[in-house]
This record gives structure tokens, sequence and C-alpha cells, in this order.
């Protein structure tokens, strides 16, 4: 009884193993891991904004080298500049052709010659379907901050540069968290309060969108509000509109006494504990004759 106790337990074992290794190899042979890329990858929802453009192009998947790689392809003649980039599943440009640089295309050798299963990952479309809505860019005046007591910081306030609109079109600006989360109303206030989040990276972002052929306006996330339809442009995330929110404040240790120089000044240094970036050190109330320190990031 006991030994048909463990042959069947050992049974489900397999059975379970074999469910899990069956579950990881369709994983594996799907493109990138997703089940479709355009949506499940949002990178590549980002730039599948861009495929109304004829100096862009459409979007297409293929396989180089064992793996899977996407592209743009322009459909223009005109456009003098226009560029392909190649990217990994990533979203890292592995290489480029043409565009303002010149590109050659060299890190991806027989790019174009060696492709195999070439897919179409987004419609060929004419002027008439297309959304022509303007892009805009939004940033904040800093990109550290911390939370301590629920008191700082207030309010920052971003700023925007946008592109002269005709009547068609308008703005709302909206703030991410680094899930993609919506964590503010989308709204024309540019005024972002962060005293009430937890610590995190957020990113205000900037959508631009046709009056008359509006996205959701209420979205939860970033990959909802892409995939709600709509003629619309969103900004990105980057260094310019992030703001990472800490819970502690930086300290300074002193970690060298005063030690006297040939000009009758002293050095004292520092250690800064808890920044990650730079800190800004006043001298206020400290004696006149302390001319020079020295501030140094931990290792």
């Amino acid at each position: 009884m006991l030994l048909s106790k463990f042959f069947f337990r050992v049974l489900l074992w397999n059975i379970g193993l074999g469910l899990l290794t069956s579950a990881s190899i369709q994983a594996q042979n799907l493109p990138c891991g997703v089940a479709n890329p355009i949506t499940d990858l949002p990178w590549l929802s980002e730039q599948a904004q861009f495929t109304c453009d004829p100096c862009f192009g459409p979007l297409y998947q293929a396989q180089y080298n064992g793996e899977y790689v996407y592209y743009n392809l322009p459909e223009s003649p005109i456009c003098a500049d226009a560029m392909t980039a190649v990217y990994n599943c990533s979203g890292e440009m592995i290489c480029f052709f043409g565009g303002i640089a010149g590109g050659t295309g060299q890190d991806c050798p027989l790019f174009f010659e060696t492709l195999s299963d070439i897919q179409l990952l987004t419609p060929i479309v004419s002027p008439p379907n297309c959304c022509y809505a303007p892009f805009a860019t939004i940033s904040l005046p800093q990109h550290q901050a911390c939370s301590v007591g629920m008191v700082l910081p207030p309010i920052f306030t971003a700023t925007v540069s946008l592109p002269a609109l005709t009547p068609e079109y308008t703005w709302l600006a909206f703030l991410t968290d680094s899930s993609g989360t919506i964590v503010t109303p989308l709204s024309t206030n540019l005024s972002f309060d962060f005293s009430l989040l937890p610590a995190g990276t957020y990113n205000t972002r900037i959508m631009v969108y046709e009056v008359a052929n509006p996205p959701s306006l209420s979205p939860a996330t970033l990959d909802d509000l892409i995939g709600s339809g709509g003629c619309k442009t969103i900004s990105t995330a980057n260094g310019d509109n992030e703001l990472v929110l800490g819970t502690s404040i930086p300290y300074l240790t002193i970690t060298n006494g005063p030690v006297c120089k040939p000009d009758g000044s002293y050095t004292v240094t520092y250690l800064a504990q808890g920044s990650p970036n730079s800190i800004n050190v006043s001298t206020n109330g400290i004696p006149a004759n302390l001319q020079a320190m020295t501030v140094r990031k931990p290792p």
C-alpha cells in the first residue's frame, strides 16, 4: 500500500513536471516569449504609434541569427532622412540603416539577406486612414526627491513642449509608475502632487489626441490607453520626465577631520550616505574659516 502511494506521487510529480516543461517550451517558441508582441511589449506598442508616418512605415517581425528582431521599413521614397531601426526583444536598438547619421547596419551584417520568418505586424495604411496627431514632450524640474512623513516633496510643475495645435486636437497629461499603472487622472493640470505617493519611480506623460476620435480617457494602465484605439500620440518615458521618489533623507558623515592646508584653509572630507546621485551641501552656519570641503559618493 505504501509502495503504491509512493508510485502515485511520483506519477503526479512527473505529470506536473511535464506540464511545466511543456509550458516552458511553448513560451520559448513564442516571439520574445509573448503571445502578441504589439500589445505585450510596451516599447513596441509605442513604436506602433509612428507607423502612419510614411517616413517610418510599418513594423515587421523576423528572425535574424536565430533571434527575434523588430524593425520598421519606410514606405515613402521622398524621405531623405528616413531610417530603418532594428530592435531586439528588450527594445534595444542593435543597428540602423539610413537616417541623418547615414547608418549602414554595420552591427547587423547581411541583415536583409539572412532574415527569415518575416511577418508584417502593422498594416501598410493609406493617408486617409492614418492618424496625424502631433507629438509633444513633457519634463520635470527635479528627478529625485524624498518623502519623509508624507510632507516632501510638495507639488512639482511639469513643463510641456507642445506644437501649435489645430482645433481638431487637444492634450492631456498624467503620471505613471514603473509598472505602467496610471496613478493620476488624465487632465490638463501640469502640477503633480507626489506627497501621497509611495516610494518608487514615476514618469509624467502627455497625450495629444484627435477630439473627434478619442481613445479611452479613463484608462487604468498605459497598456489600456495604448490599446484603446483613437487617434493619439503618447510621450515616452525618459530621464527628463522621471522622478525617483525615496523615503529617506541623505546625510553626511565626516570621514576625515580638518586637514590644514598651506594657504591657511583646511579641508573636511564627508561621505554622502543614502544618495544614489549628487548631493548639495550648504555651508550656512559653518565657521567662515572652513573654506574648502570635499564631498564624495559612497563606493
